[in-house]
């Protein structure tokens, strides 16, 4: 549909053609995938997701591991942002224009996340303003956005992750509180 599936890791069938007439994968970020699938994209190949799985790969063991891996993926998509924009240059079509960078700025949205998750606390126990203004203009300019986020996912995901958040958030909460009641 929005033939923008890049391949992550190494669970990808890439015919050889194609792949020597963008000069092999591509090694100049840390995350040659993606990048590689962009390269491809450019030229006008086309990629599938295959639903079926047929392959088993490893993930992290430890959180810091997790961790490390999430920080290797927002720095090579941020290099693959720098060196090769999908924004610019020839090749893409506009849905795999959006695709790419949505990928590529999606290690950013912990940020507004982490604003609206403190912004209360700090209010509640500093008195500190984070948003200074009405409630009123506070809901004018965030239901919009929760609106069609949660509209945007629904059409693309499905029903898969659409609460992804909320379940996240809702974790996170869970431990600080189960953290207070082993310390008291």
């Amino acid at each position: 549909m929005w033939d923008a599936t890049f391949f992550c890791g190494s669970c990808a069938v890439i015919r050889r053609k194609p792949l020597d007439e963008i000069g092999g994968i591509a090694v100049e970020t840390v995350t040659e995938d993606a990048h590689t699938s962009l390269r491809l994209h450019r030229r006008g190949y086309t990629s599938a997701y295959m639903r079926i799985p047929q392959a088993a790969g490893l993930a992290t063991e430890s959180l810091s591991a997790h961790i490390g891996q999430r920080i290797r993926w927002a720095r090579g998509m941020v290099q693959i942002f720098r060196l090769d924009n999908p924004l610019t240059g020839k090749g893409l079509k506009f849905a795999q224009r959006l695709c790419y960078v949505n990928a590529m700025f999606h290690f950013l949205s912990g940020i507004p996340r982490l604003i609206f998750l403190t912004a209360p606390l700090a209010f509640l126990l500093l008195h500190a303003y984070i948003i200074y203004a009405p409630a009123l203009m506070i809901a004018l300019f965030v239901l919009p956005h929760m609106i069609h986020a949660s509209l945007t996912n629904s059409k693309i995901q499905g029903n898969i992750a659409t609460l992804s958040g909320v379940k996240s958030t809702k974790r996170c909460w869970r431990g600080i509180s189960h953290h207070r009641r082993w310390w008291r």
